[in-house]
């Protein structure tokens, strides 16, 4: 056998391969963060941060100070004088007293009364007349001077028609048919009714003899 039958048949033997082992391999170890070193602060950068703080500072100082000049000084209260330690001197009562002095007190005067009760104290009476036929009234009384037409009428026990007793309404409104009278402190009635002869009975006294038409309530109040 040649060497070229040698090396042709070994090209027909096809090599056989022997499979090999595959180890398996471990995940990825991902690398450590690595931090970046701090950086040093240059000149300029810590100059310009000084000086904002500065201006920071000077800033709250103007606030307090302005603040401090706006508030207003707390007043102290005044303080007591201290009390003298000599007594003061009192003056010697003189001798004889003043005529004053030894003169009694003299009452006040009383005072001046109202017309009506000066009247009454005289004594003297008046006649009055009283009618109304519309309301079936005719009467006569006496009435003394200063007294209220009113009152005379209920003490003789003539009924005439009245509410306030003092002036403020025209229940006792009568009308002078002859003589006349004074009203006092009565505030509701015009004077333009009072010079026709209207008049209130509860506040109205008489000095001569009269005649009244009563129940006029209604006509004095127009």
């Amino acid at each position: 056998m040649t060497a070229e039958q040698y090396l042709s048949g070994r090209r027909d033997v096809k090599p056989q391969l022997t499979p090999q082992r595959v180890l398996p391999t471990s995940a990825p170890v991902k690398p450590a963060p690595v931090k970046p070193a701090p950086v040093a602060a240059t000149p300029a950068k810590a100059e310009v941060k000084a000086k904002a703080t500065a201006k920071k500072k000077a800033t709250a100082k103007k606030k307090t100070t302005a603040k401090k000049k706006t508030t207003a000084p707390r007043a102290l209260k005044p303080k007591a004088p201290a009390p003298s330690a000599r007594p003061t001197p009192t003056k010697a009562p003189s001798w004889p007293p003043p005529v004053a002095a030894m003169a009694p007190a003299v009452e006040d005067a009383p005072a001046e009364t109202e017309v009506a009760e000066v009247a009454a104290s005289t004594g003297d009476q008046y006649s009055v007349h009283v009618f109304n036929k519309e309301e079936g009234i005719e009467a006569t009384f006496q009435a003394d001077a200063g007294e209220y037409l009113l009152d005379a009428a209920n003490r003789a026990g003539v009924e005439l028609p009245y509410s306030c007793l003092n002036g403020g309404c025209f229940t006792c409104a009568g009308k002078f048919e002859s003589g006349a009278g004074e009203m006092h402190d009565q505030y509701v009635m015009e004077q333009n009714r009072i010079d026709e002869g209207y008049v209130l009975l509860c506040c109205c006294t008489i000095d001569e003899d009269v005649k009244i038409l009563t129940h006029q309530e209604g006509e004095a109040s127009q």
